[in-house]
């Protein structure tokens, strides 16, 4: 299983799940790309430069899902409520928020969190009948296995 949701920091808490799939995680094309904010001090007459760890961490996750259903986990109706609800989900998704990614295997289970997360893209690649293909691309801080605490 793999399941990605977005949970508002703001009252009322809302989840909204970008992602809840049966499928193994290797059919969602998953991409991952982690940086690190570093500072290089290179000292005058210094054989080598001196790297310093600012603690910045920026993770960029993308994946793509296939959708039938809104937030709710309504069916949509027809292509044009799903094509209606494509257009207003940014609208409605948070701009800061935590994110929560579980992944489950036959024998294990394991629980992700993104700190300070935003859906920096949603592209639209295909609907067919009421179900529509998507690719998420997240913008996130740490990753942890534990839930952070809000800021």
């Amino acid at each position: 299983m793999f399941k990605v949701e977005l949970i508002s920091l703001t009252t009322p808490v809302r989840n909204f799940v970008l992602c809840n799939s049966t499928r193994s995680v290797t059919e969602h094309n998953i991409r991952l790309n982690g940086q690190r904010v570093l500072d290089f001090v290179e000292y005058v007459r210094g054989d080598y430069a001196k790297a310093f760890d600012q603690g910045n961490r920026r993770n960029v996750l993308s994946f793509d899902v296939t959708r039938d259903c809104d937030w709710e986990g309504r069916l949509f109706k027809d292509a044009e409520a799903a094509f209606a609800w494509a257009l207003e989900q940014d609208a409605v998704l948070p701009v800061i928020s935590l994110c929560r990614i579980t992944l489950e295997g036959p024998k294990t289970s394991k629980t992700y969190w993104f700190d300070n997360a935003s859906v920096q893209a949603t592209q639209l690649n295909q609907i067919v009948g009421v179900a529509h293909t998507y690719n998420y691309t997240i913008n996130a801080g740490a990753i942890s296995l534990t839930r952070p605490v809000a800021t």
